[in-house]
């Protein structure tokens, strides 16, 4: 293997460069110590330095495989949002429960200006919720959304 900065070979157990003291680009390591951070870390558990996005390219580590994906969440918010899909598809069972019982209830209402207003603010809920998933990179997406569990909003 050879350094991308002095073109430098490097031994097979160095964490360094020999000629420029760059970090060895070995599978799954840290650019700045060579340590193999966590699967989900965003900081290197043994010297702490930010590890950036481009580290699952260069350095080896495996992309990153979100298992819910924003945009299908966002679109689904949009167009389906009342029947309360989209926190189906995010695992959210409750909040997705509501939804469809609000919409469902609200259908007989209609007529009636209060279930008419309930169908109305369930389409803005969900169609601001999509908004929000759609503008969300994939990585701060699964994290607002699928690791910390943020229901609403």
């Amino acid at each position: 293997m050879f350094c991308s900065n002095c073109g430098q070979e490097f031994d097979d157990d160095a964490r360094f460069c020999k000629g420029c003291g760059a970090a060895s680009p070995k599978a799954g390591t840290c650019p700045n110590c060579g340590e193999t951070p966590d699967e989900w870390a965003r900081f290197c558990n043994h010297c702490g330095q930010s590890l950036p996005d481009a580290v699952t390219a260069p350095y080896g580590l495996r992309a990153v495989q979100y298992p819910k994906n924003n945009i299908v969440a966002g679109l689904l918010a949009i167009f389906v949002g009342v029947l309360g899909v989209h926190k189906f598809y995010l695992g959210y069972k409750q909040q997705g429960m509501i939804l469809l019982v609000g919409f469902l209830v609200s259908i007989p209402l209609s007529l009636i200006i209060i279930g008419l207003l309930g169908i109305v603010a369930i389409v803005v809920i969900t169609f601001i919720e999509g908004i929000l998933y759609l503008i969300k990179d994939e990585r701060e997406f699964h994290e607002i959304y699928v690791v910390n569990r943020k229901e609403w909003f």
